[in-house]
Formats: C-alpha cells, sequence, structure tokens
C-alpha cells in the first residue's frame, strides 16, 4: 500500500528494499513465520504497480521523490530476480515473479536508457529527451539514485536476456554503457566504484558462447574491453583481484576462437549490429591486448618478489597464467611461431623468482605451450625451442652454483628444462644441446642436495615416459635412451652412495635420500621396455641385482618400491628374470626369497579375511572364488640355479 503512495516517499524508498530482503529471507527456508501464500500477497503488493509505474506521483513532495520510489522497486525486484533465478534452489519467488519478468524487463530497460541521457549526455539533450523515471528539472536530485541501482538493474537485465536474439540492440547498448562505467570508475577510489562491479557482472552475462564472436561483437569492441580491463587489472584491492579472476575465467572459456585465428572468421551478416566502441584494431591486437591484460600481474610480482601475495592475488595471477596458454593455443601456426619466442622468455623469467605457490601454474603453463607449439612448422620451431633450452642451460648451470637445500626456483627451471628437451631431436644440430644437458645433471646427480637429484631422476623419467606413450612423434626412443645410457651408470652408483649415508643422517635427510633411491629404481625398472631385445638380458643382469640389492626389510619404503618393481619385472621378462637369478649370488639369492615369502605370509592372512568376506556375502561368489586358478607367487628360488656339474 505504500508503494502505491499512501505513505511519505522516504518510507516507501525503504520498504521496498526491506520486503525484497524479508520476503527472499523466507522463501529459501530462514523464516517459518510465513507460508507460501503470505509470501505471494507481499510480492503482489510490490508487483501491483508495475503497469502503472511510471505515472506514479507525488503531488506533495519534489519530483525527484517519484524518481527515487521507481527506481527502489525496480532495483529491489532485480535484486529479487538475481538471488533466485534457476540454477538457484529458491525456485518459489522465481515461479512468483515469472509472469512479471516481460513488464520489469520493459522498465529496466527504460531505466537504462535514462540512465545513459543523465550520465553521459549534454544538457541540450537531456532537456528534449522523454524520460520514463525522470524529468530534466529534478535530474540533478535524481542521479545519485540512479548511479545506486544501475548496476543491480543492468546486471539483471543482461541476465535474463542475454539468450535472445530479439534483445540484441539492446544488449549492445547495456554493454557499451558498463564499459563506459567501468572506464570512469577506474580512476577513482574504491569507496566509489564498488558498485560497479554489477557491470563487470552484466559484461559477463552479455558476453556468453553465442555472443562472445565477431558477428556480434566486432573485433574493435572486444579490444574496447581488454582495455577497460587493463585499467582495473593493477588494482591492487582484493575485491577487485577476485571480481576480475572471475572475469578472466569467464573470458577464457567463452571467447570465440575466430577472433585469434581469420581461417574460421566468417563473413559478418549485413543487418549485424554496429561495434558499440569504435577503434582501430588489426588482426593481431587482441592478442596483444590480452598478452598485456595477463602480463601486467605477473610483472608486479616479478618486479617485488619479496611482497607477500594475498589469497586474492594468487588466485588472479592463477587465472592470468590459465589465460595466457589458452590464448596462444588459438593462433594460428604462422602467428604462434611469431609468439613463441617472447611466451617462452616470460615463462622461463617467471620460474626465476615468482612466489612459489604459483610454480606449479607457471610450469602446467609452459607444459601446453610447449605442446601447443608442435602444431607448426617443425623447424622453426625447434629452433625457438633449442634457443629457449640453452637460456634454461645457462640459468641452472651449477658451475659455481651455492645451491639450497630446497632450490625449489631451481628445481622447477630444471623440470622446465627436460619439458623443452625431449621436444628436440636427439641427433643432428641439437646433439650440442643434450650433451650439455646431460653434463649439467650428471653434475647435480653427483653434487647436489637430495632434493635437486630427485628433480633431476624424475626428469629423467619424464622422458621415458612420454616416449613410451608417443612413439609416433616427439620425444622420439632415441632421446629418452641417450640420456638413460649417459646417466645410467650415475644413477645406480647413486643408489648404493645415498644408501650408505642414510643411517648418519637426520630423518628430513633420510626421507630424501629414500626418495631419490626410489625415483632412481623406477626410471631403471622402465629402462629395459626402451631397449631392443638384443640388449633385453645384459640390460636385465645389472637390473636385477641392483632391486634386489634394495631388498632392506628395515628400510620399510624402500624394500616394498623395491620388491613391487622387482615383481614387476618378473611378470613382464619372465624368461629373462629366470635366467638373470640362475646367475644370482647365494646372498642377493637369499635375499630375494627371504622378501617373497615375507610378503607371501604379510598377504595371506588379508586374502583369508577377504575371502571370509565374500563367503558372507554371496554364496555363488565363493562358489566361484574357490574354483578359480589362483597364481601363487614363488617364493623359494633354490630351483632357479643351475647345480654344479659333476666332476
Amino acid at each position: 500500500r505504500r508503494v502505491h503512495g499512501e505513505a511519505s516517499p522516504v518510507l516507501a524508498e525503504g520498504v521496498c528494499a526491506v520486503a525484497a530482503r524479508f520476503v527472499h529471507t523466507c522463501s529459501i527456508g530462514q523464516s517459518d513465520s510465513l507460508d507460501e501464500g503470505t509470501i505471494a500477497r507481499i510480492l503482489g503488493l510490490m508487483t501491483s504497480r508495475l503497469p502503472t509505474l511510471p505515472t506514479l506521483f507525488y503531488s506533495s513532495y519534489g519530483e525527484h521523490a517519484s524518481t527515487r520510489v521507481q527506481v527502489a522497486l525496480i532495483k529491489s525486484l532485480a535484486d529479487l530476480v538475481l538471488k533466485c533465478a534457476p540454477p538457484q534452489p529458491s525456485n518459489i519467488l522465481w515461479n512468483l515473479l515469472a509472469e512479471h519478468l516481460p513488464l520489469l524487463e520493459k522498465h529496466w530497460y527504460a531505466f537504462i536508457q535514462d540512465y545513459c541521457v543523465i550520465t553521459s549526455q549534454p544538457k541540450t539533450i537531456q532537456r528534449v529527451f522523454n524520460g520514463t523515471f525522470f524529468v530534466y528539472p529534478a535530474i540533478t536530485l535524481s542521479r545519485e539514485c540512479y548511479v545506486d541501482a544501475f548496476p543491480t538493474i543492468v546486471k539483471a537485465y543482461c541476465r535474463l536476456v542475454s539468450h535472445r536474439e530479439d534483445s540484441r540492440n539492446s544488449l549492445v547498448v547495456c554493454l557499451a554503457e558498463c564499459v563506459r562505467i567501468l572506464i570512469e570508475a577506474s580512476n577513482q577510489p574504491l569507496s566509489s566504484r564498488v558498485s560497479v562491479f554489477g557491470c563487470l557482472d552484466a559484461i559477463c552475462s552479455v558476453l556468453n558462447k553465442e555472443n562472445f564472436t565477431p558477428e556480434f561483437l566486432p573485433l574493435e569492441g572486444a579490444v574496447e574491453i581488454i582495455s577497460m580491463l587493463n585499467r582495473w587489472i593493477t588494482i591492487p584491492e582484493a575485491e577487485v583481484q577476485l571480481e576480475l579472476s572471475e572475469c578472466l575465467s569467464h573470458i577464457r572459456e567463452h571467447i570465440s576462437p575466430k577472433y585469434f585465428n581469420p581461417e574460421l572468421s566468417e563473413t559478418t551478416s549485413a543487418d549485424a549490429p554496429p561495434s558499440p566502441i569504435q577503434s582501430n584494431g588489426s588482426p593481431n591486437i587482441l592478442f596483444h591486448q590480452l598478452m598485456d591484460l595477463v602480463c601486467q600481474p605477473i610483472q608486479l610480482a616479478l618486479q617485488s618478489p619479496a611482497t607477500e601475495l594475498s589469497d586474492a592475488g594468487l588466485q588472479l595471477l592463477r587465472e592470468c597464467l590459465a589465460c595466457y596458454s589458452h590464448f596462444f593455443s588459438l593462433l594460428p601456426s604462422a602467428e604462434l611461431l611469431q609468439y613463441l619466442p617472447i611466451v617462452l622468455n616470460h615463462l622461463i623469467n617467471l620460474l626465476q623468482t615468482v612466489p612459489v605457490a604459483l610454480i606449479p601454474s607457471v610450469q602446467r603453463t609452459l607444459s601446453l605451450v610447449i605442446s601447443a607449439s608442435q602444431k607448426s612448422e617443425e623447424n622453426e620451431q625447434t629452433n625457438i625451442l633449442a634457443s629457449a633450452a640453452l637460456s634454461l642451460l645457462r640459468n641452472t648451470d651449477p658451475t659455481g652454483r651455492n645451491i639450497g637445500p630446497n632450490d625449489v626456483h631451481l628445481n622447477a627451471q630444471l623440470l622446465a628444462l627436460v619439458s623443452i628437451l625431449v621436444a628436440l631431436p636427439e641427433s643432428g644440430r641439437f646433439t650440442q644441446i643434450h650433451q650439455q644437458s646431460i653434463d649439467s645433471f650428471r653434475r647435480y646427480l653427483v653434487g647436489s642436495p637430495s632434493k635437486t637429484k630427485v628433480t633431476v631422476v624424475q626428469g629423467i623419467r619424464l622422458m621415458v615416459q612420454l616416449a613410451q606413450a608417443n612413439k609416433t612423434i616427439v620425444p622420439t626412443d632415441a632421446t629418452a635412451v641417450a640420456y638413460l645410457q649417459a646417466l645410467g651408470p650415475d644413477m645406480v652408483l647413486l643408489l648404493h652412495r645415498d644408501r650408505t649415508v642414510r643411517d648418519e643422517s637426520s630423518t628430513a635427510l633420510k626421507e630424501l635420500n629414500d626418495e631419490v633411491r626410489i625415483e632412481v629404481m623406477k626410471v631403471l625398472a622402465a629402462a629395459p621396455a626402451m631397449s631392443s631385445e638384443q640388449c633385453c638380458k645384459p640390460l636385465l643382469s645389472i637390473l636385477v641385482p641392483t632391486l634386489i640389492s634394495q631388498l632392506q626389510p628395515s628400510d620399510n619404503i624402500v624394500h616394498s618400491h623395491a620388491l613391487q618393481l622387482v615383481i614387476s619385472v618378473a611378470s613382464t621378462y619372465p624368461q629373462h628374470f629366470r635366467a638373470v637369478v640362475q646367475l644370482l649370488s647365494p646372498a642377493l639369492l637369499q635375499t630375494l626369497t627371504s622378501a617373497t615369502k615375507a610378503q607371501s605370509a604379510q598377504s595371506q592372512p588379508q586374502t583369508a579375511q577377504t575371502d571370509n568376506s565374500v563367503a558372507n556375502n554371496s554364496d555363488n561368489k565363493r562358489t566361484e572364488e574357490v574354483d578359480r586358478p589362483k597364481i601363487q607367487l614363488r617364493s623359494d628360488f633354490a630351483n632357479f640355479v643351475t647345480p654344479p656339474p659333476a666332476e
């Protein structure tokens, strides 16, 4: 009733917000005081004035009083729509509001048009404009409520109509106005610009997968939007950083590849709406703008590496890195090669000083960039990667380097070097790079802390895994084999060297030494798969005794891994394994027999318990378990040994 004009406009304006908040609270079950019928009646009072809302007038008050009540009502209803629109769980309100949405959309768009005139047009136009909710004499007093309500109303309007073809022109107007507001607000204090976050949400609502295309938003418009975000990206406040993280994620997921790859572009239809923002563009200017956008927070982090970043700052940097690799992968082959040196240089520099929490994101980005670069011309791509590898070799040169117990940045650069090396052929003009890398890895295996040794061995294992997974493309088997042949003896020595010092070390260092040994065993166990049939048996004659030598029950973790690898090798190469076991020394044979017996004794109670559980659950399953043949784990290798010839 107060909205109908039977109370003062000041009271009516306040009632709109209170009623909306109260109805929403009751509809989501936070209050048991109202049933659905009562909620419907309250909401009915709020919406009953909508058909004649533009004519609302308080004759006893100034002309701006009516404007404030009108705007307060449609803003409150916009806030309700945002809170209850699908996929929100509160559907009672949505069902009640659904019949009023066409009229609300009409009022919201009229409000947006009023706002554009009030805030951006000269007085000559304001005087002659027939505003829906304001009159020119009261324009100054009405401006405040328009500015306050615009983010909520434009966000609700864009979210509702962003998928409708008939609303394309109005969406263009909303998009242009949001961009203008955000550009102006970027130079204002935070207290006066927090309210414009709704404009960013509105932009994201408009730019969905259907609309974020050159057909809806021409290249010049996309460039202008990214330029606007560039004004905000360096603002350090957490609220801004979180909002921009969501905005960047939305752009990454929805932007059309047609902006980057001319081969995918289609001729824009003649009736397509004009760009809301005019600017001069070129085929690659959008990529330049996006790179500037995502690099700015990264550059700030590089310039002040000692500054501790907030959670919001870290989230923004992670999203920037994700956008970096995604936008790069969208480029056509020719342009990709043009940007590859710049992108690799940025990422390599990041690995030297980036905050530790961001290293995994940088590594993942580098891996994706290298993978994306493989679609380009091989000769050019490998030359660029070779230059990047040389840069990393210089950065990680162990000569004169004082390596800390856990030099995270060094370890990250070593893994990055491996990810580039696997994309370079082993022979030809890249042989020298591989030889330098092998020499560097060898020095790290001999004289570096355990954590760095682990990193080097993990890198070699990564080479082997990639070679086994992708034998038809780079990396080739030859690259992995070259590193195994060169560094295999050093890794075998490392097994025994770290074992001799582990009892004299602290608990933390012992755990690191154990990790080194486990990684080495995994690499050595993968080596036979990379060898030829002729080389397999000689290789196993070294591998099997080496693994058995690590079987020490007192060293539970290493012992467990070593035994599992021995069993895996025996299962994969049964004939070669039998031949090698026949040549084992009595001590190693006894070690293997004791380990397998202990393993069998440990597994038998667990097997019996499992069988009993199965039997209790299903008689049929028990019968199948009894009848099914079992593979018995051999625990006595005495008959593997060939008896000596009779004299």
